[in-house]
């Protein structure tokens, strides 16, 4: 278990992974909701769905940007302030669903 955590090759690949699922994940969510139920979806959740396609993007951009460049000091912290904005609308968007699902079934149907 330590060559997870020590070995910088290993770190590497681990986050590389994780950032291709996160990637699939975030942009797959934004297809999903807007092939067919992005009307249906609450306006804030929709804009915390956009702004996380959004994130990955940028995310995934600072990320290659960061290893091309040799992990300047300013780069890396922009990839660390990303994580926290694609964290932002992770969670701003299941926050708003939960909201969402309080409401009863007969207002919801009343608003389309």
């Amino acid at each position: 278990w330590r060559n997870m955590f020590e070995n910088t090759a290993c770190v590497q690949f681990d986050h590389r992974m994780l950032a291709y699922g996160t990637a699939l994940s975030g942009t797959g969510l934004f297809a999903l909701a807007r092939s067919g139920a992005w009307h249906a979806l609450p306006i804030v959740t929709r804009r915390f769905v956009a702004a996380g396609a959004l994130a990955v993007v940028g995310q995934a951009s600072l990320g290659v940007a960061t290893l091309l460049y040799v992990v300047p000091i300013e780069l890396a912290a922009a990839h660390q302030l990303g994580a926290i904005g694609l964290l932002t609308c992770a969670l701003g968007s299941a926050h708003s669903l939960a909201r969402a699902a309080a409401v009863p079934a007969v207002v919801v149907a009343a608003a389309l």
